[in-house]
């Protein structure tokens, strides 16, 4: 590993593939006029409303891949950006134990301007991004970062790094591996499709729907937080992260 922090080299990569960064729960804010949500102090600072540190490993991995890069500004409190619109967590009511009192108020009204507002234009502006990496390169890498908290429910996780995907689908899976024997040989504790399933609810499976699997790779990348615990161990996740992202691109 790097000693030391730098300025970061950018990866060349091969011509037909086009990379897009997003990160969906980078930011607990909320912005201003709305008010709490109904949500505590507590629970705005928690994994409920955020993944801690996972803003950082994606502009970090952008940067150095010369990829497109987005980021949600707010709190999936307000709306979960990771979800399809039908979900019942896209506005949840209660998350991680914590009462999301302002959520339970809303009106069908309410409801529907704040996907209008907060939700629909990111979703947009991000599938506008592959559209144009399919159109110019004929094939995108979508990395949609996060981050995960070392225990759930007393029960301990086991990894630095999950790589998720759909085993159904040929090039993410031949990715995934490559990506996770590269981290391995990196000494980064790595696992597939952990610590939750690759094809559940999120925006790479709702993108997976809309692209053909020969052109659209959609790999959700999960960190755990106990590795990022300093501003140094972000900085060396995003470049290990990097290095394997890099590894694994078939040339």
């Amino acid at each position: 590993m790097a000693s030391r922090q730098g300025r970061v080299a950018r990866v060349k990569l091969h011509a037909s593939e086009r990379i897009v960064v997003t990160c969906e729960h980078a930011s607990n804010a909320l912005p201003r006029g709305i008010g709490q949500v109904g949500a505590s102090a507590a629970a705005l600072r928690s994994h409920a409303a955020w993944d801690r540190g996972s803003r950082e490993v994606a502009s970090i991995l952008a940067h150095r891949l010369g990829a497109a890069h987005f980021a949600g500004r707010y709190t999936r409190l307000l709306v979960d950006l990771n979800r399809s619109r039908g979900s019942k967590s896209l506005i949840p009511k209660e998350r991680s134990g914590y009462s999301i009192a302002g959520n339970r108020k809303l009106s069908r009204k309410d409801r529907e301007e704040r996907i209008e507002k907060y939700y629909t234009p990111y979703r947009e502006v991000v599938e506008a991004a592959v559209r144009e990496a399919l159109a110019a390169e004929g094939m995108c890498l979508h990395l949609s970062v996060h981050t995960f908290v070392p225990a759930l429910d007393d029960e301990g996780r086991h990894a630095d790094v999950g790589v998720l995907y759909d085993p159904r689908r040929a090039r993410e899976r031949g990715f995934a591996e490559r990506m996770r024997d590269a981290l391995v040989a990196l000494n980064v504790p790595t696992r597939l499709n952990y610590p939750h399933s690759g094809t559940s609810d999120a925006f790479t499976t709702h993108l997976r729907a809309r692209f053909p699997k020969t052109r659209y790779l959609g790999i959700q990348i999960e960190v755990n937080q106990d590795a990022l615990r300093t501003n140094r161990s972000v900085w060396q996740m995003g470049r290990l992260i990097t290095e394997a992202v890099a590894a694994a691109i078939e040339v």
